[in-house]
C-alpha cells in the first residue's frame, strides 16, 4: 500500500511545474500567504476573547476601580495598548467602547477628543515591540531584514505616537477645534 507522502508526489509536482503550483508557491507568494494567516488568526482570536468576554471583563475592572479622571483615562490607554498586541482596532472597538466610554463621559473627558486620542493610542499597539501584529506583517513582507532591525525601526514612530497622545493630553483644543467649528461647542452637542 502506498503511504500518503506518494500518493500527493505527483500532485506535487505537477503543482511545481505549472503556472498555477508557480503563483501559489512562488518565492512572492509565501510572505502574503503568511501576513494574511497573522491577520486571519488575531481575528480568530478577538472572537474567541468576545466568546469568552475578557475584553470586557478587563474594561469593567477598570471601570470599577473608581480612579481619578488621568488616572482612568491612563489605565483605559494602557489596556488598549496591551489589546492592541494581539487585535485589530475594529475588535478592541466594538468589545470596549460600551464599557468605557460612559464612565470616560461621566470623567468630563470629550468623546471626539478620546476617540483621536484611543485611536492613536490602539495603532501604537498595532507596532509596539514586542508583540505588536504589524511587526509581524512587515516582517514577512520583508523577509530580508532582520526582525531586531523591524523592531528597532518602529521605536522612532512609538516615541512619536506617545508624543502625540501626551500632546493632545494637554492641548486637548488640537482634536476638538474642527469640530467644534462645524458642530458647536462641545457643551452644546
Amino acid at each position: 500500500m502506498n503511504s500518503l507522502a506518494d500518493q500527493l508526489e505527483p500532485m506535487a509536482t505537477w503543482m511545481a511545474d505549472t503556472w498555477l503550483g508557480h503563483f501559489m508557491l512562488g518565492s512572492w507568494a509565501w510572505p502574503w500567504f503568511e501576513a494574511f494567516h497573522f491577520i486571519g488568526m488575531s481575528l480568530l482570536y478577538s472572537y474567541v476573547m468576545s466568546y469568552l468576554h475578557i475584553s470586557q471583563g478587563a474594561a469593567q475592572a477598570i471601570v470599577a476601580l473608581h480612579l481619578d479622571k488621568w488616572l482612568l483615562l491612563t489605565t483605559i490607554l494602557l489596556l488598549v495598548v496591551v489589546l492592541g498586541f494581539f487585535l485589530p482596532p475594529v475588535s478592541i472597538i466594538l468589545m470596549t467602547a460600551p464599557i468605557i466610554l460612559p464612565p470616560i463621559k461621566a470623567a468630563g473627558f470629550d468623546l471626539i477628543w478620546f476617540g483621536v486620542v484611543m485611536t492613536i493610542v490602539m495603532e501604537l499597539g498595532l507596532i509596539h515591540p514586542p508583540v505588536g501584529l504589524n511587526i509581524f506583517v512587515i516582517r514577512n513582507i520583508a523577509p530580508d531584514i532582520p526582525l531586531k532591525e523591524v523592531i528597532y525601526g518602529t521605536l522612532p514612530f512609538v516615541v512619536l505616537m506617545i508624543g502625540a497622545v501626551v500632546l493632545l493630553c494637554l492641548f486637548p483644543s488640537i482634536s476638538t477645534s474642527l469640530p467644534d467649528l462645524v458642530m458647536g461647542p462641545a457643551n452644546s452637542r
